[in-house]
Parts: C-alpha cells; sequence; structure tokens
C-alpha cells in the first residue's frame, strides 16, 4: 500500500510539469499488464537458480511534444510491479514429493522513460515505434505464495537481494503501436514494449541479478486533432 501511495503522489505531482508544455501535442495515460523475470547469475556467468516470469500491472501518465507529423518526443512517469517467482517442491521426511508451490517476490518501481517515437500517419490507424532510455527508482518488495497454508511465515521472511537492491537503475526501452485515430471520440491506442535492463540491479563477488520485462498498454489521448474549418 505504501508503494501505491508513493506512485501515486509522484504521478500527481508530475501533472503540472509536463501539462504546461508549449509543445504539448498529447497527454493521457497508460496502462496494463507487465510480465517480468529477474535473472540471477553466479560470478561465472552460469544461472544461480531457475527463476520463472510473474505477472504484475503498470500505470503512467504521459505527454507528447514536438509537434511533426512523424516524429515526437514522449516523456513517461508511472509505476510499475514487477520481481520472479521460483518452484518450491513440497517433500515429506521420507524425501517423497507432496505437491509444487510458487514462490513470488514482486518489486515495485518507479519508472520515467523519455522515448522518441516514430509513426506513420494514417486517417484511421496510425502504427509507430518507439525506442528510448527509462529510468527505474526501486521502491521496495514483498514476498508471497500460492498456497500460504503451508507457509504463514512467508510474508516476514527476507531475501538479501531485494533488500540491497539498487536504488536507481537503468533500462532501454524499444516497442510498437498502433494508434487509432477515429474509434472513439479520443485517440487509443494499443502498445507492446520490451525493456532490457542497463546494470544489475544486484551485485556482488558471488552473484549478480539482471532485470527484463515486457509491457502491453492501452492508452487514451485527451488532446483531440484540431480540425480544418471548412469555408
Amino acid at each position: 500500500m505504501k508503494n501505491t501511495i508513493a506512485a501515486v503522489i509522484f504521478i500527481i505531482m508530475s501533472l503540472p510539469v509536463i501539462s504546461y508544455s508549449q509543445f504539448l501535442t498529447g497527454f493521457g495515460i497508460k496502462g496494463g499488464a507487465t510480465l517480468s523475470e529477474q535473472k540471477i547469475y553466479l560470478a561465472d556467468g552460469s544461472t544461480f537458480y531457475d527463476t520463472k516470469p510473474i505477472l504484475g500491472y503498470n500505470a503512467s501518465i504521459y505527454a507528447e511534444i514536438i509537434n511533426n507529423k512523424a516524429f515526437s518526443l514522449v516523456i513517461e512517469p508511472g509505476y510499475e510491479q514487477r520481481g520472479h517467482s521460483i518452484e518450491f517442491i513440497r517433500t515429506d521426511e521420507f524425501g517423497n514429493e507432496l505437491g509444487i508451490d510458487d514462490w513470488f517476490f514482486r518489486t515495485y518501481y518507479i519508472t520515467i522513460g523519455a522515448l522518441a517515437k516514430i509513426r506513420y500517419s494514417a486517417k484511421s490507424v496510425s502504427p509507430y515505434l518507439i525506442i528510448g532510455p527509462r529510468l527505474d527508482l526501486y521502491l521496495g518488495y514483498n514476498i508471497s505464495a500460492s498456497n500460504e497454508e503451508f507457509y504463514p511465515w512467508i510474508n516476514e521472511m527476507k531475501s538479501p537481494v531485494h533488500e540491497d537492491t539498487k536504488k536507481t537503475n537503468y533500462s532501454l526501452n524499444f516497442g510498437a503501436g498502433m494508434q487509432f485515430e477515429k474509434l472513439f471520440p479520443f485517440i487509443t491506442f494499443l502498445e507492446f514494449n520490451y525493456s532490457p535492463a542497463i546494470n544489475s540491479s544486484y551485485n556482488n563477488s558471488f552473484i549478480k541479478v539482471k532485470d527484463n520485462y515486457y509491457n502491453l498498454k492501452l492508452g487514451i489521448n485527451f488532446i483531440k486533432k484540431k480540425t480544418k474549418s471548412k469555408k
């Protein structure tokens, strides 16, 4: 809850900053699903243990500047859930398998992107590409399990990796989308992007952690296009 409140406050504080731009051609919100995974490697490059992807969500606001038919710059602050999961095999005292449970290590970030948007403008549907750097500010984490009946203590667990995750991280953003010009009164769009990490979010002399994530977003632009007046 504290992480969500911090993210909401940050986004609200960002509104006046980006809404007063003289070159504003787009302003709106985005939201959707985030599929992420943290890979944990040993110093020699081999995998420490087998991590699995985890599904979270993302929410952001954005401002689009530079009035050009084919190119614009998108400034996008937001909030994302990331992390990874692992499979934990339960056994009895004789080593017989009793079941498999999932443990979820969720991480929370405020993220700020500066993205170049290249589009092919059309009357109904305009495809586009996006690329640019992203700054990720780490807020914290929590641990849960798919069957907490067997792990009532799991919420109190501490993860050394996540306790000491770097507060500031960097990633790249590569994506594509479809902008629907006339489907609704406002411009809407569907966007997919992939963000590989630039730096390791945690490292010591034994292991390092690299984060990768995918976002699927729906968005709306609250600034309507100006229509030419008929003479």
